[in-house]
């Protein structure tokens, strides 16, 4: 991707058009080519990939091994992938009652498997034709193709809107948050988990922390940025849970040495379980590996989580 088919845009939160640059990075997971800039914006301060490749083009640039979209798995494995969920629906259901639940970018329909089966009624929408056309076809899910925005659900319809591993990816997060407010009932709730850019993690890796993912990650949030943002939509940040795994950690020590790093989703960044050390190893070898990682990486993941300084955020939102 050369320069001159980025493309500068004004900030989505005030419409600013003076940018200072943090640094430059790549795009370590996939190997889309180039050099992406993250900056911020000087009049609010959210943090972007600017200049940007157009909204027109991203989608093609998404690979074929990009993990939510795989739907190449056995039915045994699908049961696994559903089960992986539990703690995402647990979360939900700690801030909603079982109703109508809207799942935006569902990927393969994992989620709203799980919500189905624990007894919500479910919809989703996802921007891959080929990913909905899956869901709908093979699991019987009703989900539309496009965005929440171009998908014109009815007003005040859905209990929850989830937006898992999503809002980092839209170039137009204010208009879609609006949007979500419109067909959600009073009262409902919004749950959504994106990277933290005020982590920790991200302020010792810089260009090489893993969760930036350039040229997909449009917009990069702090918990600071999303209450003016959620603030503006006129609903309130109900809760704001950190979940650290060590997933992201390990990519971005691989990243920062040099290392190549497995084709890794967000999904997987965001699980509430923290992510066990695995290998071609010895059994001792990975007994022992095993053995610092949870007694001494997982109670200091646990530890940023306290700090509030976590790599993951999880936000409740709720409509009033």
């Amino acid at each position: 991707m050369i320069s001159s088919e980025l493309e500068k845009a004004p900030c989505a939160l005030c419409g600013g058009i003076e940018f200072a640059e943090l640094f430059k990075t790549r795009d370590y997971l996939y190997g889309v080519p180039g050099e992406f800039s993250i900056s911020k914006c000087k009049s609010c301060s959210l943090v972007s990939l600017n200049p940007r490749i157009p909204e027109e083009h991203i989608a093609s640039l998404y690979p074929d091994n990009y993990e939510p979209y795989s739907m190449s798995f056995s039915q045994e494995m699908l049961s696994k992938l559903v089960a992986g969920q539990v703690g995402r629906r647990m979360l939900l259901e700690r801030h909603s009652h079982k109703g109508f639940a809207l799942d935006v970018g569902s990927g393969d329909g994992r989620f709203l498997l799980c919500l189905k089966q624990a007894g919500w009624r479910v919809a989703g929408c996802e921007l891959s034709e080929k990913s909905a056309a899956f869901q709908r076809d093979s699991l019987a899910l009703d989900v539309k193709a496009g965005s929440l925005i171009s998908s014109r659900f009815d007003s005040e319809i859905f209990d929850a809107i989830t937006f898992w591993s999503v809002f980092e990816h839209l170039y137009d997060p204010l208009e879609t948050l609006a949007e979500a407010k419109r067909v959600l009932k009073p009262g409902g709730v919004i749950a959504m988990s994106m990277p933290n850019f005020d982590s920790l993690e991200r302020m010792l890796f810089r260009s090489k922390w893993f969760c930036l993912q350039p040229p997909f990650h449009i917009y990069h949030y702090s918990p600071k940025i999303m209450k003016r943002i959620v603030a503006e939509s006129g609903m309130n940040i109900e809760k704001v849970y950190y979940s650290t795994t060590a997933t992201s950690l390990i990519n971005s020590a691989k990243i920062a040495k040099g290392y190549s790093i497995s084709v890794q989703s967000a999904e997987d960044a965001n699980d509430a379980t923290p992510t066990r050390i695995s290998g071609s190893e010895s059994r001792i070898k990975q007994f022992a590996k095993n053995t610092v990682f949870d007694c001494a990486i997982v109670p200091a993941l646990r530890f940023a989580d306290l700090l509030r300084v976590g790599a993951y955020t999880n936000y409740i939102i709720r409509k009033t």
